[in-house]
């Protein structure tokens, strides 16, 4: 009894802990705002994709649709603490808690499927991790003239509908000891398809809507 006594105050203080963090964290916080103390300053995003499944493939319509798993990480200047004055490394939040980036599939063919909001966790340094499950539709422009041999590339362009590299610099994983920029699931498999190379590329792109103004894809 004296145990289980001493156990359930350890829980109960830790529980106390843990909602001050988040009403240290959370009150007056904002999620309309980028979150950072220098204007000026841009979000430094973090992004990589993992392939999971192929669900279809229409080549008669030149349309593909993948499951991915979307890794983002990025940093939020206004919710740090003292990880010794509260004692926890990382907390579990949601994405509606809290500012998030628009990172968006420019050639969708249509509004993507989200399974849930991922797991988001809060660092005490500020830093963000979200994986998000999500399911992309879009065109793939296709050369038949091997069928049923050929071979297919199909190009996926991300980026930001609101925000240009002055606010939100996009930027894929490279040489994170964690995270890849691209990567294909081990359980990947599929009755007609395999994915044979899988790369990214990046550009900062001047649009003619925008001069003078660069546009990280």
């Amino acid at each position: 009894t004296d145990i289980i006594s001493m156990e359930n105050d350890v829980n109960d203080r830790g529980l106390v802990k843990e909602l001050l963090l988040r009403e240290k964290l959370f009150t007056n916080y904002s999620k309309l705002e980028r979150p950072v103390v220098d204007f000026a300053s841009n979000i430094k995003l973090k992004y990589g994709i993992e392939i999971k499944s192929l669900e279809r493939f229409d080549q008669k319509g030149e349309n593909i649709e993948f499951n991915l798993w979307i890794t983002q990480l990025w940093n939020d200047e206004y919710l740090t603490w003292n990880i010794t004055e509260y004692e926890y490394h990382h907390i579990n939040i949601y994405s509606n808690q809290i500012w998030v980036p628009d990172l968006e599939l420019y050639n969708a063919a249509s509004q993507p499927t989200i399974y849930s909001s991922g797991g988001l966790k809060l660092y005490y340094n500020g830093d963000i991790l979200w994986i998000r499950p999500t399911r992309y539709s879009f065109a793939c422009t296709l050369d038949l003239k091997k069928f049923p041999f050929d071979r297919q590339s199909c190009t996926m362009t991300f980026g930001s509908w609101k925000y240009n590299a002055n606010f939100l610099d996009l930027r894929p994983f490279k040489n994170h000891d964690k995270f890849d920029n691209i990567s294909v699931s081990p359980t990947f498999s599929h009755n007609e398809w395999n994915i044979i190379d899988a790369y990214v590329e990046h550009d900062d792109i001047e649009y003619l809507c925008c001069p003078g103004e660069k546009w990280p894809n």
